[in-house]
């Protein structure tokens, strides 16, 4: 086949037939949509097929330049995201701990002063029953002078 194509004078592939029926066999098993759009390579000059080759060349070239274009930006975007997002959670971190911290504190703070507000309870109670019993004292004493005859 290689020698047809050599020794062929008018640069159109000159197939013997079998190389020929070979060929349009394998092109009439492909889907009809694809026998449309695909060229038949036994029809085009070796010139032809040289620039449909470039063509499609450069085109898978610049997919692939822009594909990767397209893999930086989302490198750079996710690089970008990832950056923020450990700020943020750092930032979280620091708020945490000073809450706990805040926390511990204050509860410190209260359990230093528990002592202090139950004796200051006990006061007040003390005094309330204290007054109760002053005022429940001067009842029974209002009562006793009331059903008391003065006569």
């Amino acid at each position: 086949m290689m020698e047809t194509l050599a020794k062929s004078k008018s640069n159109k592939f000159d197939g013997d037939k079998e190389d020929m029926s070979d060929l349009e066999n394998k092109f009439s098993k492909l889907n009809p949509m694809a026998q449309e759009f695909v060229p038949r390579v036994f029809d085009f000059d070796v010139d032809q097929l040289n620039q449909v080759v470039q063509v499609v060349l450069n085109w898978s070239k610049n997919k692939v330049f822009k594909e990767k274009k397209y893999s930086r930006a989302m490198e750079e975007a996710l690089d970008f995201v990832c950056q923020k997002m450990r700020k943020t959670v750092e930032g979280f971190q620091l708020v945490r701990e000073r809450t706990m911290l805040l926390h511990d504190q204050t509860k410190e703070e209260l359990n230093s002063q528990e002592p202090l507000f139950k004796v200051l309870l006990k006061v007040f109670h003390n005094s309330r029953f204290n007054k109760l019993l002053l005022e429940e004292g001067r009842t029974h004493v209002h009562q006793d002078y009331s059903t008391m005859d003065l006569r």
